[in-house]
């Protein structure tokens, strides 16, 4: 920096006299143009980079350090230690775990540090390859010191190695109502069920050392408590170094309650206890623990209480795919449906959760032994309800849903023909959705990048990302055939079973517009009365399937009443629909639930009374992503689009593509 600045003073200096003005101004331009570039340089160092890749790595922001670790990485491809700690930070952080296992499996021949082997029997854990775990954790026992083990907690991973062995031979096949990712922070106001809600802990409940260390845990509260009538929470106590544990206090009635009660040890241990929920029909407290015999971080657990003898059951692990070798934090029954509501982070980075609503369980089906891949997808809890190609038959005689005080009977799903019973056909559509989202997830990925290239002034850099770029795009266009291809193997699959052939026939967009060109410079435009609308291109008629299906509005008040229910199950028009869905509930929400935007719809689950809420019904992709932005800044960072073609549910990026080949 010091010799740049030498040199810009010798131009200043120079005698302007002697030398041409252009010239002059170039030179000047020139080093400064050097200076940023240097600075520039200097501030994505290697040695920064790696200073602060090792830095987060040690803070356990394994996330933000695996970003720093795969650009050394690229930078120098042959140091094996960069490609060591990238291959830990996937794993730890969840990012991709079969990538992380695959470099650690690499680098595990050269020179690296002796951690590698438990890192790769932790990652072979969470993949469900048991006997893969067993061989790379006694290979690092005989490498370490005992303290070193010790260090790394590998006692807790051979405890948790142990009770995966039994826990898989014992699997249960739920039937997956939805899932729903969420934040943190709106955790509380997402999971709920008929007979209560979440809160957090009031600081009535709170003791001196849950103070001093910010307790902010989660407790249940029912909408009922009766006196006599029990709460249950988790607490450090009076000892934070004994864990959490399980607390609860008795209604006395009149706002008067009784003292804590300390569960005790046939409930809690020396580990933590927390998100407790007493089931009040059938007597059995459901809560979180890593203190048993987990299977991997915090698990869920069920203790019966018998009134009788006035104890506890000894608990019983959930197990698999409730459980998994990630954190399970809560687990909620729903009274009403007796569907199951299960919280996890099994999918997720830090941070973020998946919202599991689960059938009864008494309706799980045992499963017979399966590989490791098959066990993994399974504890992987995937929404068929979600699948465009799955039809699931309706059970006769179904209960009306309440919703908004109006009966609206389940919705009539047609019979399930032979087609839909064949493995052929089921694997066959089961892999278009799959390599659908991933090629869907890729093109995000790749739009991101796009982004990022104007603000990179570095050209060698841009370079790399724009390299990075083309690779992707190139394995999404595969992903994108892969799928095309077994979409068309499913379709010939139903035309030899003799059903309904399914087509992607695009919509007439063209001749909507000609029949009403009025509209044409309105679409999409912003209407000010503290409102957000999208006009309409599309001729308005009497028919609610036909009329205006790009409108979208933000009012100051909820335009939804008794008189004015929120719809429920409404027919779709014909062609390419999306619409942005706000939530899943296992109960209707209150009228004003989502404020002032409209127009808000309802979808009940097939066999279930789970209700889908979404905001507008559009005909554009450009239409619904301005909606979608204007919902998120409203505060539903949750929110999402989904789109279909002729009432079918497809992948948003399939639906593009479709209104893309039709203009």
């Amino acid at each position: 920096m010091s010799y740049l600045k030498r040199k810009i003073k010798q131009v200043f200096s120079l005698n302007r006299h002697k030398i041409p003005t252009r010239i002059y101004i170039f030179l000047l331009i020139c080093l400064l143009t050097s200076v940023s570039i240097f600075s520039q340089n200097v501030k994505i160092s290697s040695s920064e980079l790696s200073t602060r890749a090792l830095q987060r790595f040690n803070n356990h922001d394994y996330f933000s350090a695996a970003d720093d670790y795969k650009e050394l990485s690229i930078r120098f491809p042959k140091d094996v230690m960069h490609q060591y700690y990238l291959g830990v930070c996937l794993l730890e952080s969840n990012r991709d775990l079969l990538q992380g296992l695959e470099l650690l499996t690499m680098v595990s021949q050269k020179e690296v540090p002796d951690h590698v082997y438990f890192y790769m029997g932790k990652a072979c854990c969470r993949l469900y390859r048991v006997e893969e775990a067993e061989k790379y954790f006694n290979q690092y026992k005989k490498l370490v010191s005992w303290q070193e083990s010790r260090d790394i907690n590998l006692s807790f991973e051979l405890e948790y190695l142990s009770n995966l062995k039994i826990q898989i031979n014992h699997l249960s096949v739920p039937r997956v109502i939805s899932k729903t990712p969420v934040s943190s922070d709106s955790l509380i106001v997402v999971a709920s069920v008929y007979q209560g809600t979440l809160a957090y802990k009031p600081e009535s409940l709170k003791t001196a050392v849950d103070k001093k260390f910010n307790d902010q845990s989660i407790i249940f509260m029912p909408v009922d408590m009766k006196k006599g009538d029990y709460l249950y929470y988790s607490s450090y106590g009076n000892n934070r170094f004994k864990g959490r544990d399980i607390f609860r206090v008795k209604n006395r009635g009149d706002q008067l309650w009784s003292d804590p009660e300390n569960l005790g040890s046939a409930i809690n241990t020396s580990g933590d206890e927390s998100f407790a929920y007493y089931d009040t029909q059938d007597s059995v407290l459901y809560f979180s623990s890593n203190g048993k015999n987990s299977i991997g971080g915090f698990d869920i657990f069920r203790s019966r209480y018998d009134n009788d003898k006035r104890q506890w059951a000894t608990p019983e692990n959930m197990g698999i795919p409730v459980n998994s070798p990630f954190d399970e934090l809560l687990l909620l029954t729903d009274e009403k449906n007796h569907n199951v509501i299960l919280v996890s982070d099994r999918e997720t980075q830090p941070g973020k959760y998946y919202i599991y609503t689960l059938s009864d369980p008494s309706k799980w089906e045992n499963s017979a032994s399966k590989t490791a891949s098959e066990i993994a997808n399974l504890s992987l809890l995937e929404d068929h309800t979600n699948g465009e190609w799955i039809r699931k038959p309706v059970k006769k005689n179904m209960e009306p849903v309440l919703i908004n005080n109006t009966k609206v009977s389940a919705k009539k799903e047609p019979p399930v023909s032979n087609i839909d019973l064949d493995p052929r056909y089921i694997t066959l559509l089961n892999t278009a959705l799959r390599t659908q989202i991933q090629c869907d997830s890729l093109n995000r990925i790749v739009e991101n990048k796009k982004l990022s290239l104007s603000k990179i002034p570095d050209p060698t850099e841009r370079g790399k990302v724009q390299k990075d770029i083309i690779a992707l795009e190139k394995q999404a266009n595969d992903l994108q055939k892969q799928a095309d291809g077994a979409y068309s193997q499913a379709r010939e699959l139903e035309q030899q079973k003799i059903v309904p052939k399914i087509e992607y026939r695009a919509p007439d967009l063209k001749s909507n517009k000609k029949q009403n060109p009025a509209n044409t410079k309105d679409t999409n435009q912003l209407v000010e009365k503290k409102a957000i609308e999208y006009k309409s291109v599309t001729k308005k008629t009497d028919n609610p399937t036909e009329r205006d299906h790009n409108t979208f509005e933000i009012l100051q008040e909820t335009s939804y009443s008794q008189s004015n229910p929120i719809p429920i199950d409404i027919t779709l028009p014909k062609g390419i629909i999306y619409k942005i869905q706000l939530g899943a509930y296992s109960r209707p929400v209150a009228y004003d639930q989502f404020k002032g935007m409209k127009p808000i719809t309802g979808e009940t689950i097939p066999d279930g009374v789970v209700v889908k809420y979404y905001v507008g019904i559009f005909t554009t992709y450009e239409s619904a992503e301005k909606a979608l932005n204007q919902v998120h800044e409203y505060g539903i960072k949750e929110a999402f689009m989904v789109a279909y073609y002729e009432g079918k549910k497809i992948p948003v990026n399939r639906a593009k593509q479709l209104e893309i080949s039709n203009q």
